[in-house]
């Protein structure tokens, strides 16, 4: 018996590699950001959307 693997199965991987390296992007902004006085919410929503668009951008690339 032969047992292998499919290939879509890496494409999840990759997904939720690049979801904790984006969590943990934004964890670490909102971390040392705390110790100005702007706000952690604020700035961790910014870093999420430019995340987002360079993600968006590297996507149509990828086309």
């Amino acid at each position: 018996m032969a047992t292998g693997t499919s290939g879509s199965s890496n494409g999840i991987v990759y997904f939720v590699v690049g979801a904790l390296v984006v969590a943990v992007i934004v964890l670490g902004v909102m971390f040392f950001n705390a110790e100005r006085n702007d706000s952690p919410l604020e700035n961790a929503a910014e870093v999420v959307s430019e995340a987002a668009d360079e993600v968006g951008d590297a996507a149509r690339n990828a086309n």
